[in-house]
């Protein structure tokens, strides 16, 4: 996410890990997640928003 340069721009996009059903922010400045703390890794814009495709407050995952 550290691809989203635009100054005063803080963008975050939500997701669930669908294995334990808690929440995942991916961050310009830090993404995290509750059982995993702070992700370190640098995730791609693209992974984050195709991660967000199956957040389920809006979009159930199909069974």
């Amino acid at each position: 996410m550290n691809e989203v340069t635009h100054p005063n721009l803080d963008a975050i996009i939500s997701a669930t890990d669908l294995a334990t059903a808690n929440a995942v922010r991916f961050g310009s400045l830090v993404s995290s997640s509750s059982p995993y703390g702070r992700i370190t890794d640098s995730v791609p814009v693209a992974d984050a928003v195709a991660a967000s495709a199956a957040f389920p407050a809006l979009l159930p995952a199909l069974t």
